[in-house]
């Protein structure tokens, strides 16, 4: 199995990125290969809502190669850090690029998908940040996890204002933590 993770920060070594990484060393725990696919520099126009949607895409940027690693990946794990109760617009834009995917058939149905978000206050939006990926999910008929018990909340949810900062929230790791696990053990449960 293998598992992406998506990191939708604008920075290098975000904090976004570090709740992933947690994340995905769990899943790396039950032999599940891992890909860290981050947005930081990368060129993903907005979605030119011309409805064809031809085999490629008509815009030439690197939202091409990122959806071609999510059709290949079994799982996904979306972290995002937190704008205005929302993802990331660049995050956004490949979210609403995805629409190829579902056109041709629902490319994403089925894997396994969990979402990550990091704001600047405990109380930050952080889960209706979640919900809005895991609304991505499920348009893709993916098979979404939360970040299971002790919490058992949407995802996983971190405090963390300045960079670096994630590594002092204990509680926002643990549910990281706890995603990957959660998808390790849907994974589990598949190939039973």
């Amino acid at each position: 199995m293998k598992v992406a993770g998506i990191v939708g920060s604008h920075r290098e070594n975000s904090n976004a990125e570090f709740l992933a990484r947690e994340a995905l060393n769990e899943v790396e725990k039950n032999n599940c290969e891992t890909e860290i696919i981050s947005l930081c520099g990368k060129r993903i126009d907005p979605c030119k809502e011309c409805k064809t949607c031809p085999e490629d895409c008509i815009l030439a940027d690197d939202a091409a190669e990122i959806l071609k690693k999510l059709k290949q990946a079994d799982g996904i794990i979306v972290s995002t850090p937190v704008f205005f109760s929302s993802v990331s617009g660049q995050l956004k834009n490949l979210f609403d690029r995805s629409v190829i995917l579902r056109r041709h058939g629902f490319l994403l149905r089925n894997k396994v998908g969990g979402a990550i978000a990091v704001g600047g206050s405990r109380n930050g939006g952080q889960e209706v940040a979640i919900l809005e990926i895991l609304a991505w999910m499920l348009f893709h008929d993916m098979v979404v996890v939360g970040d299971g018990a002790p919490y058992a909340h949407f995802g996983a949810a971190s405090w963390a204002r300045n960079a670096g900062e994630a590594k002092d929230d204990r509680i926002g790791i643990e549910s990281a933590r706890n995603l990957g696990k959660r998808i390790s053990e849907v994974f589990e449960m598949i190939e039973r």
